[in-house]
This record gives structure tokens, C-alpha cells and sequence, in this order.
């Protein structure tokens, strides 16, 4: 009988899972799937236990065996499936400031050719850019359903500042040894980037796809973490690159996610109005112009 996963990562997207998943993959005492997503709580579910489980078939008595679907956090049903199949999983959750957040959603959005605009247009017109940093809301149900002590709550602002800190921490949580610190973990594995060349990258994605559908799993993971393959099909976001967002429009969004971190913080007590520079409704524009978001 195949194994099922006694670690998942659940959120949020834009957050360096990518990292994470490529980290965890590199340690002999965790087993990650072939590829980073599988969806299967919320999107596949309808695919049954057995084809989720085909994914973690090659676990050989590894201490975690897990998967990563940032997807699960803003879900409605994953927590419940989650629960039932094993109620004493180990949950991550990484948090990232929410405009800053939001806005490398959108820049993924413009990279992957899904969005066009700007960034003020498409937080008017897509509702998940902005609705998928409301954390307070979407984590309440899993820390109702498990203990504190299961959900690891980690900040991508730690992630940023120290990977071989947060690293640490993640491999605390997980009680598992750590590892000897590779000075190839402190660069970001998939950072900000437009492509060299639309219609290339379109086909690398519609290949990649294609992969997925025949089950190449180890080779589609490989070639989408491959820094060398990344860097023809894309380049690096530069300022040019970067939309022009209003200080007034930056304060609406501080005024939005204000009541957010507020009850974050009540939930969390991890002090998140200060560090994010949330400090009081009355935010001037020109604290919030200093939070101007990056990708």
C-alpha cells in the first residue's frame, strides 16, 4: 500500500515555495513528490486516493514524506480532507507582507502572459490578487482543526534576510537533522522574471503540460528547477519592468489589509502590524510609499 504524507505545505502562493520545495528535496530524511503541486485536496480530489498516493510510492522510510499545493490555505474542503486523512500532519504556512504579495502575483500573471495592465487594473478586475493575502481568514479553520504546535507559520521576510535561519527553523519543525549549509540556498530559486521571448516560453509551458499529462513526473520537476533552463526562457525583472503603482492606491490597499494583520497578530501574536509597517490606520502616504512593494 502506498504511503501518505505526514507533511504538507499549504500556502501561501508568491512566498518561496519553490525554495522550500527544492530544499526539502535535497534532504535525505524527507521525501518530496516529483513535482511541486499536485492539488489534490481541493482540484484533483475527484481522482481518488489511489492516484495521490502513486505520487509518494518511492518514500523508502524517510522520517517526512510530503507535498506542496499552496493552493490547500484558500481552499474550502482541503482543510476537512486534510484532517481526515491524517490528523496529525505537520501543516507550513509562509506569509508574506500582502501588497508585496499581491504584486508578484501580478507580475507572475504578466510573465505567464494570463494578465495584461496594470497592476491598479488588475486588482480591480481579479479579485484573487488581492483576496489571497486576507491570511486571518483563510488560516482560521486549519489552526480550529489542528493543534498550534502542527501548523510551522513561517514569514517570507525571514526567508529574504536569512535563508540559512529560516532553513534552520523548517528543519526544527520538521525534527529533522539539518543540513550542511550549501551557499547555492541563498539565492532565490524562481525570483521576478519576463520572458526573453513570448511565443518560446508559451511553448515551454504548453510543454510542460504535456509532460504533466503523460505522467513524466521526475523530468518536467528537474527542468522547471533548472536554473540553466530559466535563464534562457527568461530574464530577471529590472526596474523598467516594474509597474508604477500610486502612493494613493498604496494607501487603499494598507486601509484594506489593516483589519487583516490586525487579527493576524491576535491570532498569531508574531507582531506582524510592526514589522509590516502597519502601525496605525491612519498610515501617511509616505510610510506607506516605504512599503512600496517588490517582486
Amino acid at each position: 500500500m502506498n504511503q501518505k504524507p505526514n507533511f504538507i505545505y499549504i500556502g501561501t502562493s508568491k512566498a518561496g515555495s519553490t525554495w522550500l520545495f527544492d530544499l526539502l528535496s535535497r534532504h535525505p530524511d524527507a521525501y518530496m513528490t516529483p513535482v511541486k503541486g499536485l492539488y489534490f485536496f481541493d482540484t484533483h480530489f475527484d481522482k481518488g486516493w489511489l492516484w495521490y498516493t502513486q505520487h509518494f510510492a518511492e518514500a523508502s522510510g524517510q522520517a517526512i514524506v510530503g507535498e506542496i499545493s499552496h493552493s490547500y490555505l484558500y481552499s474550502k474542503v482541503a482543510c476537512q480532507r486534510i484532517a481526515e486523512m491524517n490528523p496529525d500532519i505537520q501543516l507550513m504556512v509562509c506569509l508574506r507582507e500582502p501588497i508585496d504579495r499581491a504584486f508578484s502575483m501580478y507580475l507572475d500573471g504578466i510573465r505567464n502572459d494570463k494578465w495584461t495592465g496594470t497592476f491598479e487594473q488588475r486588482c480591480l478586475d481579479t479579485r484573487e490578487i488581492l483576496e489571497e493575502g486576507c491570511y486571518a481568514r483563510y488560516l482560521q479553520p486549519y489552526l480550529e482543526r489542528f493543534s498550534r504546535e502542527q501548523v510551522h507559520i513561517a514569514l517570507f521576510d525571514d526567508l529574504k534576510q536569512s535563508p540559512r535561519d529560516y532553513a534552520a527553523g523548517v528543519f526544527d519543525a520538521l525534527r529533522i537533522p539539518q543540513l550542511p549549509w550549501d551557499p547555492r540556498w541563498q539565492s532565490k530559486v524562481m525570483p521576478a522574471c519576463v520572458p526573453r521571448n513570448k511565443h518560446l516560453a508559451q511553448f515551454s509551458k504548453q510543454l510542460s503540460q504535456a509532460c504533466r499529462r503523460m505522467g513524466l513526473k521526475k523530468i518536467r520537476g528537474r527542468v522547471k528547477r533548472s536554473r540553466v533552463i530559466r535563464s534562457l526562457l527568461y530574464r530577471n525583472v529590472e526596474d523598467k519592468d516594474r509597474a508604477q503603482v500610486s502612493p494613493e492606491f498604496l494607501a487603499e490597499l494598507k486601509q484594506r489589509f489593516q483589519p487583516e494583520v490586525e487579527r493576524l497578530d491576535e491570532m498569531l501574536g508574531m507582531d506582524l502590524c510592526r514589522r509590516w509597517g502597519y502601525l496605525s490606520r491612519s498610515a501617511s502616504v509616505e510610510h506607506v510609499n516605504a512599503a512600496r512593494p517588490n517582486a
